[in-house]
């Protein structure tokens, strides 16, 4: 599943913000590190000193981080740190 060349860290999802993406509260998300990402990458951003896990655009007003949720706002900043990329997603089965 990963490469023993990745670079990576894993983070609890908090919050309910990318529940369209298939990510939920809870999960544990498994992140390459990188500081450079692609439009529509689901990324690991800092703000801050929040990291937050959202869909990464690039605009000429900044970065737009957008939720997979409509009931949030996209967030358009500057001041964005990039801290790697969403690979995988963990969820223990709830039976």
């Amino acid at each position: 599943m990963f490469d023993k060349s990745d670079d990576l860290f894993a983070l609890k999802v908090k919050g309910d913000s990318m529940k369209d993406e298939g990510i939920f509260e809870g999960d544990i998300a498994f992140v390459r590190k990188q500081q450079v990402a692609s439009d529509g990458s689901v990324v690991v951003a800092l703000i801050d000193n929040e990291a937050l896990i959202k869909k990464f655009y690039f605009t000429l007003q900044g970065i737009r981080l957008e939720p997979a949720n409509p009931k949030y706002q996209p967030i358009i900043s500057k001041d964005v740190a990039i801290l790697g990329k969403v690979i995988a997603v963990f969820r223990k089965y709830k039976k």
